[in-house]
């Protein structure tokens, strides 16, 4: 069943992706925008993808957390479902939300969502949203038909 088979890789999904964000601050990819907040990050390593000298959001530690209580979550979710898919779905609906917020404080080019307004991670994030909410809605009701 592959909903199930979503179901049992959802955290682990979850946990690499944080860890994988580990990787990104220390490489200085996927960086913040400018900062002036205590937790602010500046970089000073030459390698480092990331503008050096200048404090900058945290966010690939803001995403790291992020999937590191998203795993958390589903693991905690996994033994209390009502349907099949419904950790997966969950993952998928967390995920979004959070990808969409973490995206306002990035400061590396992603491109742009018609409009210039949304990154196109966070365009991916809303349909992906609207799809998880959608079957989620959808395989809640026939659950609890029964």
């Amino acid at each position: 069943n592959p909903w199930r088979m979503g179901d049992i890789l959802a955290p682990s999904i979850a946990l690499g992706h944080g860890f994988g964000r580990i990787g990104c601050l220390m490489a200085g990819c996927c960086y913040g925008a400018l900062s002036d907040l205590p937790w602010a990050v500046t970089f000073s390593d030459s390698h480092s993808l990331a503008p050096l000298g200048i404090p900058l959001h945290p966010t690939q530690i803001y995403s790291a957390v992020m999937n590191f209580s998203l795993c958390a979550f589903l693991l905690f979710l996994r033994k209390r479902t009502l349907f099949s898919g419904q950790v997966f779905l969950t993952y998928l609906l967390l995920y979004s939300v959070g990808r969409f917020i973490v995206e306002f404080f990035r400061g590396d080019e992603r491109g742009f969502f018609p409009g210039d307004f949304l990154s196109t991670s966070q365009g991916i994030a809303i349909g992906v949203f609207i799809l998880a909410a959608t079957l989620f809605f959808r395989m809640y009701q026939k659950a609890t038909e029964k």
